[in-house]
């Protein structure tokens, strides 16, 4: 009977001993949830701040010329294409008529035969 005594005093020791523990792990996971949670409001900040000074740069940052632009475009049109001039023209819906964009014509002349080879 003794026996039974000591093993029950020892599991409800043991049980006690355990909902501690429970209890301080709950309070363990509560604190680092709230810090969590204020960290991920901080960072949500942060990407708002960071999302307004992106635009503020964007706006702010130099725009490259329509005739580099163009330049570039008509560049790359004419060596895909391999052509040895390219012009852009925008189309003005109220007056039908096309206008052209500067630099109007990039032009690149052919590339003549060897006369060596034409005899």
């Amino acid at each position: 009977m003794s026996d039974h005594l000591a093993l029950a005093l020892y599991n409800g020791k043991k049980v006690s001993d355990l909902e501690t523990s429970h209890q301080a792990l709950e309070a363990q996971v509560a604190s680092t949830v709230q810090e969590l949670s204020r960290t991920n409001t901080r960072l949500v900040q942060k990407v708002r701040e960071l999302k307004d000074r992106l635009r503020i740069w964007r706006w702010r940052r130099p725009r490259p010329a329509r005739g580099d632009i163009v330049r570039v475009m008509v560049s790359g049109i004419k060596e895909l294409i391999d052509v040895h001039g390219a012009a852009f023209f925008l189309f003005e819906e109220n007056a039908v008529t096309l206008k052209p964009i500067l630099p109007l014509l990039i032009w690149r002349p052919p590339r003549r035969k060897s006369s060596a080879a034409n005899p």
